[in-house]
């Protein structure tokens, strides 16, 4: 764990560039909590290149916690490697939580390796959510047009602003859970997709409107 009451915490992780598999630059998991009361968060993961799979920049998962109060911001970059499959820029898996209340919130997972398959900007099955007047801005890009610039996993992939939400994706498209629309994902001021959701997915293209908090 790592706690500041006001000061700003920086974390740089770089995979290594040897081994099979899963070359990750920064791997926070169970009980993991990274909190500022006031300061500003600031993670960067790099994956090394290895010869295998899950070569990933940053992974947040199995309840991690990444939290800010007050005015302090977070920003999150998460950079795919090389290797075969399943290399993601950032993935923010089971229950794990993204939060601030004033300040806001970028995230921001790029996929790099154009070979093998399902190369995806970037996963989310949490929580990323501002309490307060927080913005948060979602950038995903793809390797490649056929994989997903950003992925919500499912249900409980919720990204919820007290302010403004952009999400963005790149190259690839903004994939939804099958039947769920985009929209009961989404809960801000304003909400701003830039991207194509995929064909199958949930029933928009591209929409700047009141979140369903405000309608």
């Amino acid at each position: 764990n790592l706690i500041t009451n006001t000061g700003d915490i920086n974390i740089t992780g770089v995979g290594p560039t040897t081994g099979s598999n899963f070359s990750t630059g920064i791997n926070m998991s169970t009980a993991t909590n990274i909190q500022s009361s006031g300061g500003n968060i600031d993670i960067k993961g790099t994956a090394g290149n290895s010869i295998g799979d899950n070569n990933k920049g940053v992974i947040i998962f199995d309840g991690a916690l990444i939290e800010t109060t007050g005015s302090g911001t977070i920003t999150i970059e998460g950079i795919g490697g090389t290797g075969t499959d399943a290399n993601y820029g950032l993935e923010i898996q089971t229950n794990a939580i993204v939060k601030t209340e004033n300040g806001d919130i970028t995230i921001e997972g790029s996929s790099l390796d154009t070979a093998g398959s399902d190369q995806i900007g970037m996963l989310v099955n949490g929580v990323v959510n501002t309490t307060g007047t927080g913005n948060i801005s979602i950038t995903g890009t793809s390797s490649a047009a056929n994989y997903s610039s950003i992925n919500l996993l499912s249900s409980g992939s919720q990204l919820n602003a007290g302010g403004n939400l952009l999400i963005t994706g790149n190259t690839g498209p903004i994939n939804t859970p099958n039947g769920i629309s985009a929209q009961t994902q989404f809960s801000a001021i304003n909400t701003t997709v830039d991207g194509v959701l995929a064909p199958g997915q949930s029933p928009c293209l591209l929409y700047t409107s009141p979140s369903p908090r405000d309608s």
